[in-house]
C-alpha cells in the first residue's frame, strides 16, 4: 500500500491499552518473548520490528487481555507514524483442576430419570457440561474450543462421536432426562469447564443408571394386534417385565 515505511514496530501491553508512543530517532530491541524486549513508559514492551506481517508471542499468562499498538516506521533516522493500528486479545484459560464428585440418580421411570452432582470444592470452572450415553459407557470426551448444545431430552443435544449426546451444561447441580427408552442403562461423565476458550478437565465424573420396564398400557391406536408396538403407550410389545394395563 502507499505510504508504507520500511518497516513495522510492534508494542504490547497486558490489561491496558498501550498508553505511550515510541520516541523518534530511537531504536528499540523487539523480543517475542512479552517483557523481554525494549520497555517503553511502563509495561508497554517492543515485541517485534521488522517487514513481517505477523509474529508469534510467547511468556504470556493465561486468561489476560493484551493490547497492541502497531507502528510503520522509516529507517532513516527512524520515525514513526504516530497514527498507529491498534488491537487486543485475549489468552486462554487453562483447565480447571476440579472435577464433580457425587454422582446420583433419583425419580428413575421408564423414559425418565434425574440425575446430580456436587459441584468441585476447589479449582471449579464456569459451567459443567454432562454428556449421556445409552447401553455402554461415554467413550470420547469433548474437545478444547468446541462449544456444544446441550438438550435434556437424550438424543436431542449435540453428539459427541458416536452415540455420546450432550445432556445438559450450565452451573447447576442436576438434571432430568428425558426421552429414554425403557430398561435401558445409560452412562454419564460430567466435565467441569472454563467459558474462555472453553477448555475442559477431561478426568470426569462418570456413572450411570437403568431406566425401568414401564408399564404398558394398550390403546389399539393402530390395530388389534396385540404384538404391533404402536398399540401400546411403550411403544414396543410389552414382555414379562412390563406391567400390563
Amino acid at each position: 500500500a502507499s505510504g508504507q515505511g520500511d518497516n513495522v514496530l510492534v508494542v504490547a501491553r497486558a490489561s491496558g491499552a498501550v498508553d505511550q508512543d515510541p520516541t523518534n530517532r530511537v531504536t528499540y530491541t523487539a523480543n517475542a518473548a512479552f517483557t523481554s524486549g525494549t520497555q517503553i513508559g511502563s509495561g508497554n514492551y517492543v515485541v517485534y520490528k521488522g517487514s513481517g506481517t505477523s509474529v508469534n508471542l510467547t511468556d504470556l499468562s493465561v486468561g489476560t487481555a493484551y493490547h497492541f499498538a502497531v507502528y510503520e516506521y522509516n529507517d532513516n533516522c527512524i520515525v514513526h507514524n504516530m497514527s498507529e493500528l491498534t488491537g487486543n486479545i485475549t489468552t486462554c484459560d487453562n483447565a480447571p483442576s476440579g472435577q464433580p464428585t457425587n454422582f446420583t440418580s433419583s425419580a428413575i421411570a421408564a423414559t425418565t430419570a434425574t440425575i446430580g452432582w456436587t459441584r468441585a470444592a476447589s479449582g471449579q470452572g464456569d459451567n459443567v457440561l454432562v454428556v449421556a450415553r445409552a447401553s455402554s459407557a461415554v467413550d470420547q470426551d469433548p474437545s478444547n474450543g468446541s462449544s456444544y448444545t446441550a438438550n435434556a431430552a437424550f438424543t436431542s443435544g449435540d453428539e459427541i462421536g458416536s452415540g455420546n449426546y450432550v445432556v445438559y451444561k450450565g452451573s447447576g447441580t442436576t438434571v432430568n432426562i428425558t426421552g429414554l427408552t425403557p430398561s435401558t442403562s445409560y452412562y454419564f461423565a460430567l466435565y467441569e469447564y472454563k467459558d474462555n476458550c472453553v477448555v475442559y478437565n477431561a478426568n470426569e465424573l462418570t456413572g450411570n443408571l437403568n431406566t425401568s420396564a414401564g408399564i404398558a398400557t394398550w390403546d389399539g391406536s393402530s390395530s388389534t394386534d396385540w404384538n404391533t408396538a404402536a398399540n401400546w403407550s411403550i411403544n414396543a410389545v410389552p414382555s414379562s417385565i412390563n406391567d400390563v394395563i
